[in-house]
């Protein structure tokens, strides 16, 4: 085995680096060809594409490029369709070198690979969720490709055709700008100099903002209504929630190993009844990427049986709470750190519609909704107005919303709401301190013989780069933001008439149907009540622990 003596000590000694992997968590997924047996196949992965490495540190002139990406599963369920299978439990699953480039290695957990023949224990299926650290050191200044190809090889099976995985530090080609446009956010108070605040080192260092995947769908700005499901007379249901209905969620912008270090992610859950529905929404009179994917959010609490291993009588621990977590996360309105805790809720996507039985959608991106709350650290949402180290929420921050519901298109008195302006038609919304922070999440059915009544296939964000952050929403009473006064033609400080929801009532006739995607059983329709958060399309620039 290779030794690159000058930094070994640093290298191989634990995690040092941002794990750049962070933000999207992308894995190959590990299969047979053939229902019990056959040979192994890594699927749902782009090997023709360079891999990114970016730079972890330099020393005397050397650098160390690093990746977290990809990952290794081994999913539970079949996809017969495609000839993929999954493999029988207890299979040990192995990464072994077929050739590598000279400046690069890997490291799988506590062991380093870097020469043709050597093997690493990826963990045993169906339980495989791991991600390497693919490492590459080389003179500073260096760009190039870096090839590893390796097989996956398991107990009982055939091993896989060789996969060639090139490691990158070429510069990306610029991005194509998006059409999408970027409303100016409101005027933000100069912070003045005082005394900072740092917050707890993290396990997951900060970052520069992920971008999005190429060919990773736009995601919209969403209202989230409170809501329950309906009595039916046609369906005494529907209002109901099947027991017991346990599914596994995995916090794609958290790494999964080592496990320590997230001892709460990947997790089991028991979903409860949905709470609410949330619409996709023009922001601003812009566009709506996706006028029919919609979601609904479920409660969920931490299942009986979680992911941890059964005692000698094999009884399963119970599912691991979520800690508290400081996040930095930016949006339109520029930086907010906020203090992430319990999982409370999954926004599952759904069709729905107020005209009869909705289209359903299809897998898009499932969130993971932590609660949240405004942190005192300053940043461009919470400024230290006061000069005294600490960040004070902003009070000015507004938007121009319409969905489907168009509560808003007339003034209480009849006439359109900001009538010739270019946000005709829409509600102006307060957005107050956050509330949830909604992780795009991969879900499955829990691991037998652990209990679920859930018979649903595994689900994969296809924007795995953007969050939802989800504020405290009221329709506004007053004009505060300098941009809203510009798009609604009306001064600062000038007062405004609104018309608020109109809830929809099953007993009025007019209940929302919708149709839950991923097989969830219910609810088919839903009584609406009020606004009560609006969700924006965030990025996650870092988390740390809170103690």
């Amino acid at each position: 085995m290779r030794r690159l003596v000058w930094i070994a000590g640093l290298l191989f000694s634990g995690p040092m680096w941002p794990a750049t992997g962070l933000a999207q968590d992308v894995d190959v997924r590990i299969y047979s060809d053939a229902p019990g047996g056959g040979a192994l196949v890594a699927a749902d992965f782009d090997f023709s594409a360079p891999n990114p490495i970016s730079e972890s540190f330099c020393v005397g002139g050397t650098c160390l490029f690093a990746t977290t990406d990809p990952g290794f599963r081994t999913p539970p369920m079949d996809r017969p369709g495609e000839s993929l299978f999954a493999l029988d439990a207890g299979t040990v699953v192995l990464l072994e070198i077929v050739a590598i480039h000279e400046s690069a290695s890997v490291k799988v957990g506590a062991n380093v690979i870097d020469a043709p023949g050597e093997s690493a224990s990826l963990g045993t299926a169906t339980g495989v969720h791991l991600h390497p650290e693919f490492q590459v050191v080389l003179p500073e200044g260096t760009t190039g490709q870096f090839p590893v190809s390796f097989q996956v090889t398991g107990t009982g099976y055939g091993e896989s055709p060789v996969y060639d995985l090139v490691l990158s530090n070429e510069p990306a080609p610029s991005p194509n700008p998006s059409p999408r446009p970027t409303p100016s956010p409101s005027p933000i108070p100069s912070p003045s100099p005082g005394p900072s605040r740092t917050p707890t080192p993290s396990s997951t260092p900060a970052s520069t903002p992920t971008p999005m995947p190429t060919g990773a769908p736009a995601i919209d700005a969403y209202l989230l209504y409170k809501a329950k499901p309906s009595k039916l007379d046609t369906d005494p249901t529907n209002h109901q929630f099947p027991k017991r209905y346990n599914v596994n969620l995995d916090d794609v912008m958290l790494p999964n190993a080592p496990a320590a270090e997230h001892p709460d992610d990947p997790e089991n859950y028991t979903v409860k009844l949905a709470s609410g529905l949330a619409n996709p929404i023009s922001l601003d009179a812009g566009p709506v990427e996706e006028a029919s994917r919609h979601y609904l959010r479920y409660a969920i609490k931490e299942s009986k049986e979680g992911v941890g291993a059964p005692d000698a009588k094999g009884r399963f621990p119970k599912a691991v709470r979520a800690p508290r977590r400081l996040v930095e996360v930016e949006n339109r309105f520029g930086t907010l750190f906020v203090e992430s805790g319990r999982a409370t809720a999954l926004l599952l996507p759904a069709g729905a519609s107020e005209l009869g039985i909705p289209s359903p959608v299809g897998d898009e991106t499932h969130y993971l909704c932590y609660s949240a709350r405004s942190s005192r650290l300053p940043s461009d949402q919470a400024p230290d107005v006061k000069s005294n180290g600490k960040g004070r929420f902003r009070s000015d921050l507004q938007v121009f919303a319409s969905d489907a519901f168009e509560d808003c298109a007339v003034e209480p008195g009849g006439a359109p709401s900001f009538a010739g302006t270019s946000v005709a038609g829409s509600c102006l919304v307060d957005l107050k301190k956050p509330r949830l922070l909604c992780m795009p999440a991969a879900k499955s059915a829990v691991e037998p013989p652990r209990d679920t009544t859930a018979l649903i296939e595994e689900s994969f964000p296809s924007n795995p780069a953007q969050s939802l952050l989800c504020y405290g929403a009221k329709l506004a009473r007053k004009i505060r933001s300098v941009e809203a006064a510009r798009l609604g033609d009306v001064a600062v400080g000038e007062k405004v008439e609104q018309s608020e929801h109109v809830a929809r009532k099953a007993k009025d006739g007019a209940a929302v149907r919708t149709q839950p995607g991923n097989g969830f059983p219910a609810p088919a329709a839903l009584d609406t009540k009020v606004v009560e958060a609006l969700c924006l399309p965030t990025t996650v620039l870092s988390t740390s622990p809170l103690e």
